[in-house]
């Protein structure tokens, strides 16, 4: 179970002062994307890190594309997607390098990291290591544009949701290094600096005039010295609901043990266990929600000590689908999802 719950954090940020009025791109699933123009950026075969802060809206069926670049030969370049409702893969062309073992959870922020050298992959959820896989060699994608939210051989299976922060490495990023800086804006000291090995960093902030497309103020700046500025098309938006980020992250740890568990069995009928946890004495709310956002059942609704707790739900009087279930505490509010078979 991850304990790094990225809301606790929202929430924790919005106490201590979270930067304010953040954007996000907005992809609305068809077709829309924001692409980096084919002459611009060039990713190293050798080593490279790929991090992006993804939320999706959607729940993605038959998978969805959120970061390519890939060439037209199938071996060369990588592409980025959901796959199989909700886990996230890696895959060089029509080749998949691994799927990772995590499923992204709907209507919350998550950062995924990608680590590339020379015959490994590594991947990483909120910070901590969920996947390490040895590949064959990896070839570029020279020629090719690098698109968000769409692939580039086809506008099928396009990402419905918001992505932020994205960042590309020409270098293999240690687990360190993502947890240092993956809750903060990156500053001058990597932007300004080649130094640093940032070729890539899209915060999508505001839109501006760079000449990308040349058609008007639709364009995302790229804050590395590579300028390799984006181009909005489609229906893609910047919306306020980027992640926000926030400068003291170190006291994250003050929040790591506030938990909520899968319930399980899952899928089920007619009743589930949810189990929970709490690090301190606070009002706990525990409500389940249909698939409109309508409050089918509350659980939970007192004051409850620090520790660790399970409730039986039992469905019987609802029809079968998708529910999620929402825990509430003093310090974070998250959500998961299940489903009753009926």
């Amino acid at each position: 179970m991850k304990k790094l719950l990225l809301l606790l954090f929202i929430l924790y940020c919005g106490a201590m002062g979270a930067e304010p009025n953040r954007y996000a791109l907005q992809l609305d699933g068809s077709g829309s994307c924001a692409e980096v123009p084919n002459t611009a950026l060039q990713i190293p075969a050798s080593s490279f890190t790929l991090e992006a802060w993804v939320k999706l809206l959607d729940d993605p069926a038959s998978g969805m594309t959120i970061i390519d670049k890939t060439g037209v030969r199938s071996a060369d370049g990588f592409s980025l997607d959901t796959y199989r409702g909700g886990k996230v893969r890696l895959h060089r062309g029509a080749d998949t390098i691994f799927i990772s073992g995590s499923v992204l959870p709907l209507w919350e922020w998550i950062h995924i990291a990608v680590v590339y050298h020379r015959d490994t992959v590594r991947a990483y959820y909120n910070g901590t290591l969920t996947t390490k896989q040895k590949v064959a060699h990896w070839r570029r994608a020279d020629g090719v544009s690098l698109r968000f939210g769409a692939g580039g051989s086809s506008r099928g299976n396009c990402f419905k949701g918001l992505v932020d922060e994205i960042r590309l490495w020409s270098s293999a990023r240690s687990a360190e290094q993502i947890q240092q800086t993956m809750y903060d804006t990156l500053s001058a000291k990597y932007y300004a600096s080649p130094d640093s090995h940032l070729i890539g960093y899209w915060r999508f902030d505001r839109l501006e005039d760079l000449g990308v497309g040349k058609d008007g103020a639709d364009d995302v700046r790229d804050w590395s010295v590579n300028h390799n500025h984006a181009d909005l098309s489609g229906g893609a938006v910047l919306s306020q609901s980027g992640v926000p980020l926030c400068v003291d992250a170190d006291k994250l740890n003050l929040l790591r043990d506030q938990v909520l568990q899968q319930n399980y069995p899952n899928p089920f009928n007619p009743s589930t266990i949810i189990t929970y946890q709490v690090s301190q004495s606070s009002t706990v709310t525990l409500r389940i929600y249909d698939i409109l956002g309508k409050e089918v059942a509350e659980l939970v609704n007192q004051q409850k000590p620090a520790g660790r707790y399970q409730v039986r739900w039992n469905a019987d009087y609802l029809s079968g689908g998708i529910y999620f279930y929402r825990l509430t505490t003093g310090l974070f509010s998250f959500s998961r999802k299940m489903l009753l078979l009926k």
